[in-house]
This record gives C-alpha cells, structure tokens and sequence, in this order.
C-alpha cells in the first residue's frame, strides 16, 4: 500500500473529492482527487482561479475507466510531473478515489463535500 518517499497532506475537501499536498522525494505537487465523470468544461470551477496565474503545469487524467490499474495509471502521471504542478485526476468511483488516495501514502479524513 502506498509508495515510500511519498507523504499527502489534506489541503481541503471540495465538492466531490479532496485537494491535496503531496511530496514525492523533491516534488511538491497539489492534486486533486474528485469522484466524477471526466468534464474538462469543469475544470475552471475545481481550480482556484489563482492557479492559472501560477508557475507549472495542470495535468488531467482519468481513473478507474480503463483496465489499467489505478496505481499503474497514476504512476504514469506522476513520473511526468514538475514541482509546482497540479494534476486532477477524475475517479470513475470511489474504489478508485480510494486506491489513489492509499497510492500517495494519505491516511487522513476521505469524507468530501457533497455537491450543493
């Protein structure tokens, strides 16, 4: 379960999912985990509006779609991703947002807000 070197810190809960600070090794990374179809349309109301003023890359993906693994799935994203960057990953389900949470070594509150 989890990766070593890596540690996750809850940034806040958001509308279907979490917002989290995660250093892997150097990196320090803000990624956000929500339980959703993906919708690129809705990427502006998930992300701070400061974050497009921000140095770094936004990276978005999918998990749980495909019969990849999860861990396999985000491995991938993560191994291709700067300090300072942000990634949004969309879970298919919350098997999914669980197995990413456990993927990144986070063991706090999972509880997101519900969609008003």
């Amino acid at each position: 379960m989890g990766e070593p070197g890596i540690h996750t810190s809850l940034v806040r809960a958001i509308p279907q999912g979490v917002q989290l600070l995660t250093q892997i090794n150097d990196l320090m990374l803000d990624i956000y985990l929500l339980v959703a179809d993906v919708d690129f349309d809705r990427i502006p109301d998930i992300l701070p509006e400061k974050r497009f003023q921000q140095e770094g890359q936004i990276h978005v993906s999918s998990l749980g779609l495909e019969d990849e693994p999860v861990e396999d799935e985000m491995e991938s994203i993560l191994a291709n991703m700067d300090s300072e960057d942000t990634v949004l990953f969309f879970c298919a389900d919350e098997q999914a947002y669980h197995i990413a949470l456990d993927f990144i070594n986070y063991d706090g509150e999972r509880a997101f807000r519900p969609v008003s």
